[in-house]
């Protein structure tokens, strides 16, 4: 059982109110050739959440679907798909952008997250 803990623990990351299966890309990529990682993202809060992924910075990466919309304890997934154009190592913020859905709720305050993970990538 405390193994069984110790592993999720190593391959999920809860962040303010979600977990996301892997914090890292990290691929070598050849020359005109792309790289496709899926991610999984669970709602852990009392209510839905919506987000916008994208990682701006970077023309080579396309994020898809782009929209997640989860229901309270659902999960979804997502890929990030990367087109090796030039040699080089590579760099850019994956952003999970929290978008509101309860614009209608009167006299409440509602931080929305915005996070930016970190990833890495090559070109050989």
């Amino acid at each position: 059982m405390l193994k069984q803990f110790f592993i999720l623990i190593f391959f999920s990351y809860t962040i303010y109110g979600f977990q996301i299966n892997d914090l890292k890309f990290d691929k070598k990529i050849k020359v005109g050739e792309t790289a496709t990682k899926e991610y999984v993202l669970y709602n852990n809060e009392d209510t839905d959440i919506m987000y916008r992924i994208s990682a701006k910075e970077d023309k080579n990466i396309k994020i898809v679907p782009n929209v997640l919309k989860l229901k309270k304890n659902e999960r979804k997934t997502f890929k990030i798909i990367v087109k090796g154009r030039k040699k080089g190592q590579y760099r850019y913020n994956l952003t999970l952008e929290e978008i509101n859905t309860n614009k209608n709720v009167k006299n409440a305050v509602k931080v929305l997250k915005n996070i930016k993970i970190q990833h890495n990538y090559s070109v050989e």
